[in-house]
C-alpha cells in the first residue's frame, strides 16, 4: 500500500511542475504563482502568511514526502514479496507472536491458488545447557538484590528485596518462609522478634521453561531499624487507619520524639519554569530581534557593495558628457526614483535621494558630499565623497580618470564578492545534498539487506 501511495505522490508533483514549466520567472516562482493565479480565478483568497517562498517550501515538502514514501513501499515491498522457507522465532520469554504470511500453490487440476493465513511462531525454547548455565547464576545474582540496605544475610535489621522476576534472566521466583511471622515472603519484618535475632529459613522456587529449582538460605533476623522518616510514615499510616473512609479530611500526626512536626505542601516547581520562561521569552525576542537586524544590516551592506561600481560608473558617464557635478548626482538619483525604485529598494540609492533633497532645500553642495560619506558609511563610498568634494573644490579636471580606476577597482571587488557568496551556497547547498545520498543509501542497501537476511 506504501508504495501505491509514494507513487502517487510523487506522479502528482511531477505532474503539477510539468503544467507550471511554461511560466516565466525563476523556477522557484512558477508554481507559487500559478497557485496564486488558481485561488483567483476560483474565487479563494490566499492568507497572507501564504508567499511564495511559503508555497515552494510546500511544494519541496510534498516532493520529498514523495520520495521517502518510495523508500518506505519499496522497502515493504522487498521484505513481504520475497519467497520464504522458514521464520525467525523470538528469543525466550517473548511469547508467541503473530506472523501474516501469503502461500501459493497449484491444485490437482494445475490451477494456480493463492491464500493468505496467521502462523503463530512460538518462542525459541531453551536447550538443558542452558537451563543448567541460568539456574547456576541466578543464585548468585538473587543474593545480591535481596540484601537491600543489609550488609548480609547474618544480620537482617532492614526488609529484604524478595523479587518474583529478574532483570538478567528470564526466570520466575516464588518465596516461602519458614517463620513468616518474623519475616514474611515479601520481605517484611514481623513484630516481638528478639533483640539477640531469630533464624529464618528463606527459600526461593526458581521456574524456568518447565523446570524448577530450589534455593535456601539461613538467616539471622533482627528488630528493624527504621529511621526518623518510617517512622513518620509508621504515623501516618496508624493515624488514619481507623478513620472512616467516608471522611473528607486525612489527619497528620502533629509530634515526634515530643518535638512538634511541621508540614507544608511542595509545589511541583511549575510556577518556578514560568516565571523562567516569562524572563527567558522577553530575552529570546530580543536576541532574535538583534540577530534579524544584524542579518538585514549585514545584507544592506552586501546591497550597498554591488551598486557601488554602477554608481560609480554612472557617475564617470555624466561627467564625461560634461554635465557638471550636481546635475550628475541629481540626474543618477532621478533616474533611479523613476525606473529602479520600481522593482527593489536600493538602500545606497535611497541616501543620494535624500541628499539631494536636502540640497533642495538649501543645503550646501560641499556639506551634502560630506555627509553622502558618512551616511553611506562604507569605506568605498567614503572614497568616493572625498572624491566629490575635491572635485567641486579643484574643478573636474582629471575626476574621470580617478573615478575610471575607482570604478575598475570597484568591479574587481565585486567578482570576489560574487566568488565568495557562489562558494557560500554551495556549502549551503552540501547537507540537503548528503540527505538525499542517505535517501538513495537507504533504497539500494535495504533491499539488499533484506535479502542476506532471509
Amino acid at each position: 500500500m506504501n508504495i501505491v501511495l509514494g507513487s502517487a505522490f510523487l506522479l502528482l508533483t511531477g505532474i503539477f511542475y510539468i503544467v507550471v514549466s511554461g511560466e516565466k520567472g525563476n523556477r522557484k516562482q512558477k508554481g507559487a504563482r500559478w497557485i496564486q493565479r488558481w485561488g483567483r480565478k476560483h474565487g479563494w483568497q490566499l492568507p497572507e502568511w501564504m508567499t511564495e517562498e511559503c508555497i515552494w517550501q510546500t511544494e519541496l515538502a510534498v516532493l520529498v514526502a514523495g520520495v521517502l514514501l518510495i523508500a518506505a513501499g519499496v522497502t515493504e515491498q522487498a521484505e513481504n514479496g520475497q519467497e520464504i522457507s522458514q521464520l525467525r522465532r523470538p528469543a525466550y520469554g517473548q511469547g508467541i507472536q503473530e506472523e501474516n504470511l501469503e502461500v501459493e500453490w497449484r491444485d490437482e487440476q494445475g490451477n494456480r491458488k493463492k491464500e493468505s493465513m496467521t502462523v503463530d511462531v512460538i518462542e525459541k525454547q531453551l536447550s538443558e545447557k542452558e537451563i543448567e548455565t541460568i539456574f547456576s547464576k541466578v543464585r548468585g545474582a538473587i543474593e545480591k538484590e535481596i540484601l537491600g540496605e543489609n550488609e548480609s544475610l547474618k544480620h537482617v535489621d532492614h526488609p529484604l528485596y524478595l523479587r518474583e522476576e529478574l532483570q538478567e534472566y528470564p526466570v520466575t521466583v516464588r518465596w516461602f518462609s519458614s517463620r513468616p511471622e518474623i519475616l514474611d515472603w515479601e520481605g517484611k519484618h514481623g513484630e516481638n522478634i528478639r533483640e539477640d535475632g531469630e533464624a529464618v529459613t528463606l527459600t526461593a522456587i526458581i521456574g524456568l521453561q518447565g523446570q524448577e529449582r530450589n534455593e535456601s538460605w539461613d538467616i539471622l533476623v533482627f528488630p528493624e531499624i527504621s529511621d526518623e522518616k518510617r517512622q513518620v510514615e509508621d504515623m501516618v499510616e496508624k493515624a488514619n487507619a481507623d478513620t472512616e473512609k467516608g471522611s473528607e479530611w486525612m489527619q497528620l500526626p502533629k509530634t515526634l520524639h515530643g518535638e512538634k512536626l511541621v508540614w507544608k505542601k511542595v509545589g511541583d516547581g511549575m510556577q518556578y519554569g514560568v516565571a523562567l520562561l516569562a524572563f527567558a521569552l522577553p530575552v529570546m525576542v530580543l536576541l532574535h530581534r538583534q540577530q534579524k537586524e544584524k542579518e538585514h544590516k549585514k545584507e544592506e551592506q552586501q546591497q550597498m557593495q554591488q551598486d557601488y561600481p554602477e554608481i560609480v560608473t554612472k557617475l564617470q558617464l555624466l561627467l564625461s558628457t560634461g554635465m557638471n557635478l550636481r546635475k550628475s548626482v541629481e540626474r543618477i538619483a532621478g533616474d533611479y526614483v523613476s525606473y529602479m525604485r520600481r522593482e527593489e529598494v536600493r538602500k545606497a540609492y535611497e541616501i543620494l535621494v535624500e541628499v539631494c533633497g536636502e540640497m533642495e532645500r538649501g543645503l550646501g553642495e560641499k556639506e551634502a558630499y560630506e555627509q553622502l560619506g558618512e551616511r553611506w558609511g562604507l569605506l568605498s563610498y567614503r572614497t568616493l565623497s572625498s572624491i566629490l568634494v575635491q572635485c567641486l573644490q579643484k574643478g573636474s579636471v582629471g575626476v574621470e580618470q580617478i573615478l575610471a580606476k575607482e570604478a575598475e577597482q570597484a568591479q574587481r571587488l565585486r567578482r570576489q564578492q560574487a566568488q565568495i557568496l557562489g562558494e557560500q551556497a554551495s556549502a549551503r547547498l552540501l547537507f540537503p545534498m548528503i540527505l538525499m545520498l542517505l535517501v538513495v543509501f537507504v533504497i539500494l542497501l535495504v533491499p539488499a539487506w533484506l535479502t542476506f537476511a532471509v
